[in-house]
């Protein structure tokens, strides 16, 4: 994803970055949807919209989960925060 900034001389110029890095935070999940797409209910999870998540452990809707635990890069998908 690429930005083009303006920047005007004499303004303020901020930008809140954010990047995916470890530690990975695991947290319970309190509901999944059985709709395409899946909606997924995890209660103060802190996940910004556009990030990547992995789901793993969920037992019943065992298709959900990350191929690998714990998860590899290509088990990431991203979120879409409601």
């Amino acid at each position: 994803m690429a930005y083009d900034f303006v920047i005007k001389q004499g303004k303020t110029f901020s930008r809140v970055l954010r990047w995916e890095a470890p530690p990975i935070i695991y947290k319970p999940i309190t509901g999944i949807s059985q709709s395409a797409p899946v909606s997924i209910t995890s209660t103060a999870h802190g996940v910004p919209s556009g990030w990547r998540v992995a789901i793993v452990s969920v037992k019943g809707m065992t298709d959900i989960n990350a191929a690998n635990s714990p998860p590899k890069a290509k088990d990431y998908n991203k979120a879409s925060a409601v």
